[in-house]
């Protein structure tokens, strides 16, 4: 009896053996298939990761081709031998740019040499996967909000726009005339836009942006915004974005989206590009009395007899002042080149960065604004020693930063170059940039001969935006 007892403990004592063995290897298993599944989505993650990046890069490439693009652009205005040729500098940058690199189906319609040098070309590309594209939009055609800043108030703020005398109530003309149109169209204005004069709207937009507590458009300029839920206060700076304006005392969500197609916060000198506002049918900015038959009568006249280009500022408004006498009244000789020119210097790069994979697509869009300069800011330096920089006349050798740059021909970039008290004026003949004490000489660069603007000689990048 007691072996049977023995036999029967020992076998318990194996069962309890084998089912710890058991066990053991089912935890073992579970956490084998726990550390399996980690692992898996630690590496999905990482592709994820690696895949946004390669698309991250794509796009960028794009952004620095369209900058080049531009860069080009501003070599060839510079260029005096090339001035023959400038009916073709839009095609620099208006061109699309192709999906790169190409499908394979598109590689497989050319000759077998082409196909073999375009395979070489990709390999050097180092490109494996995926594809980049971008596209480049002028600016230059719409109104700039940050120059819409006014040193001193008027005396009255209503109908301070209804003759254009400089680049302020240039730009204030050209958007209460706009806004003006949008109100004729609208079937219940008040309903849409609010009970409000256009040229109200244009001064409220002056208080945002005006430095200081001067008001144009009311006794106290933040009264307004401090009842507002939650409460703030008007800038008092420039504009970063065109979707500021919705903070803008006036400004419907109606009246922002039919202003925000014509409006830009990136140019530099405020001119309007005639090709651009020709080619878009949009003159009707510059005159609210054009009616549609004469716009179609300019558009007619711009494609037909100048093949999509008026040439110069001169050509435009000679033709204008034959057929629109009233243009004129509005527009004196004196000021065309102040307010118009011929050719786009403001732009907009949008670029994309697309890859395919697992069936599902991933993009990285990076969108820049950027402008021609004729001046150059203080991270703006040109790599020349001093005996060459200050050969060129339009170039002075900064005596601080030790640098070259372009000389001013804005206020804002003769503050950029020397911050602090100084002057800056514009005469018949020259720009002139004067620093306060004795931080360098007053920098002067002539002023271009009539009909003729000032060369470009930087490329400004306003704003950088990845998505």
């Amino acid at each position: 009896m007691v072996t049977e007892m023995h036999n029967k403990f020992k076998s318990k004592e194996k069962g309890a053996a084998l089912l710890t063995v058991l066990v053991a290897l089912l935890l073992i298993s579970l956490m084998t298939l726990e550390l399996q599944y980690t692992s898996l989505i630690e590496r999905k993650l990482a592709y994820n990761d690696l895949n946004h990046l390669q698309a991250y890069y794509l796009a960028k490439s794009g952004a620095h081709i369209g900058l080049l693009r531009l860069t080009l652009l501003g070599k060839a205005m510079r260029d005096n031998n090339l001035k023959a040729y400038s009916k073709y500098f839009p095609d620099l940058w208006r061109l699309p740019f192709p999906p790169f690199p190409p499908d394979q189906a598109d590689l497989a319609k050319v000759s077998l040499k082409e196909k073999s040098e375009q395979e070489s070309l990709l390999d050097e590309t180092r490109i494996s996967a995926g594809k980049m594209t971008h596209s480049i939009s002028s600016e230059s055609s719409k109104i700039n909000l940050n120059l819409l800043d006014n040193p001193t108030a008027p005396a009255s703020c209503p109908n301070f726009f209804d003759t254009p005398k400089d680049m302020v109530t240039y730009l204030g003309h050209r958007l209460v005339t706009q806004i003006d149109l949008l109100f004729r169209e609208s079937e219940d204005p008040t309903g849409e836009f609010g009970n409000v004069r256009p040229d109200m709207i244009i001064c409220n937009i002056m208080d945002w942006i005006h430095p200081g507590q001067s008001s144009f458009g009311a006794s106290n300029k933040d009264s307004w915004y401090e009842t507002q839920n939650p409460p703030y206060k008007a800038k008092r700076a420039r504009m970063f974005t065109v979707d500021e304006l919705k903070l803008v005392k006036d400004i419907t969500p109606a009246l922002f989206l039919k202003l925000k197609p014509i409006v830009t916060v990136f140019s530099e000198n405020g001119k309007t590009d005639i090709d651009q506002l020709t080619q878009r049918r949009e003159l009707k900015t510059l005159f609210r009395d054009f009616t549609d038959r004469d716009l179609e009568f300019i558009y007619n006249h711009f494609q037909s007899q100048l093949a999509g280009s008026w040439g110069n500022v001169q050509t435009f408004t000679n033709f204008m002042s034959a057929n629109f006498s009233r243009f004129m009244t509005n527009y004196p000789a004196s000021l065309h080149n102040e307010f118009f020119t011929v050719g786009s210097r403001a732009f907009i790069i949008k670029s994309r960065g697309e890859l395919k994979k697992s069936g599902s697509t991933i993009q990285s869009t990076i969108t820049l604004a950027v402008a021609l300069t004729t001046g150059a800011g203080a991270n703006s330096a040109l790599n020349l020693d001093p005996a060459q920089c200050n050969a060129d006349p339009d170039l002075f050798f900064h005596l601080v930063l030790q640098k070259c740059f372009a000389k001013p021909t804005t206020k804002q970039e003769c503050d950029e170059l020397f911050p602090g008290a100084i002057s800056f004026k514009e005469t018949t003949t020259e720009y002139v940039c004067t620093p306060n004490g004795n931080v360098s000489p007053p920098v002067k660069r002539n002023k271009p001969t009539a009909g003729q603007e000032v060369a470009p000689r930087g490329l400004k990048i306003y704003s950088w935006v990845e998505s």
